[in-house]
């Protein structure tokens, strides 16, 4: 096969050494390799006569490259390689952390699998998206100490959100259902923030979005959330949340509301979230 490494040196978890490994598992197997990179601000060109894209980065990398081959209308598998701040589609697809060991699962066509994506406006999310607490801290994380400390950024940026802790008033219009909510969350994959799940239902392999929507999002309304989330209780089974699986949703606030998608901010309210137009095949 030809394969093309599409790398995010500058991503939380980037390693040198599991680069190399991993380069070298590829040339064990006598596949031909190109290279790329991928940065914020900056367009991935991508190889020729490519059998498979390979992401070693974080669910923003491959967010960036899915997107980039969506737009080159490039059917090509792409596999992701965990080395980024957080890898929850490469959780979910279960791709292992051995070199050799991914290797062997990505060469192998007999795994290729449908995915599918969500959009945020003109942006596609592979895993979540959200817009409330988790989003201003998004907005708020710095690059440079994400680089340094990985997704403890995160938690940094959070203790401002903390501080002031914004309540905007949301209106949702999903499938002809309007909620009034203070912050909403939306899956497209199973995983939220590591190993956990506010929508044990959701999977990057089928045409569905999960909505969880909080009605009232006090500070002790997202701790009890955030708690029940961290204990791998049902969240939907709180008081004050509105859960349902969707296909169309329309949100829209007076504040300046903005958007995480994969763990960047990618627009504002109000906004369009749906189903993605089109298959991504997942080696």
């Amino acid at each position: 096969m030809t394969v093309q490494i599409i790398s995010n040196p500058v991503s939380g978890g980037f390693s040198p050494q599991r680069f190399l490994a991993l380069e070298t598992a590829f040339r064990k197997r006598s596949h031909a390799l190109a290279y790329g990179h991928s940065a914020p601000g900056t367009a991935i060109a991508l190889a020729d006569d490519l059998s498979l894209v390979c992401v070693v980065g974080g669910d923003g990398t491959l967010r960036h490259v899915v997107s980039a081959l969506r737009q080159a209308k490039a059917n090509v598998p792409v596999c992701a390689y965990p080395a980024g701040t957080v890898n929850l589609l490469a959780r979910e697809a279960e791709y292992p952390i051995d070199p050799d060991a991914f290797v062997e699962r990505v060469s192998c066509a007999d795994r290729r699998r449908r995915g599918f994506a969500g959009r945020v406006g003109e942006q596609l999310f592979l895993v979540c998206a959200s817009a409330g607490p988790d989003s201003y801290a998004v907005a708020g994380v710095s690059s440079r100490l994400k680089r340094w400390i990985g997704r403890a950024a995160y938690g940094a940026a959070f203790l401002s959100v903390l501080w002031h802790w914004p309540r905007p008033r949301m209106t949702l219009d999903v499938d002809g259902r309007r909620i009034a909510c203070e912050a909403f969350y939306v899956a497209k994959g199973r995983f939220f923030a590591g190993p956990w799940s506010f929508a044990r239902g959701a999977s990057i392999n089928d045409e569905t979005l999960h909505l969880v929507a909080l009605t009232r999002a006090r500070r002790r309304d997202y701790a009890r959330f955030m708690w029940a989330l961290l204990r791998g209780k049902p969240v939907d089974r709180l008081p004050g949340i509105v859960a349902q699986p969707f296909g169309t949703l329309s949100a829209s606030s007076d504040a300046n509301v903005p958007v995480q998608a994969d763990g960047d901010t990618v627009t504002a309210l109000p906004t369009k979230i749906c189903i993605h137009d089109g298959v991504i095949f997942y080696a």
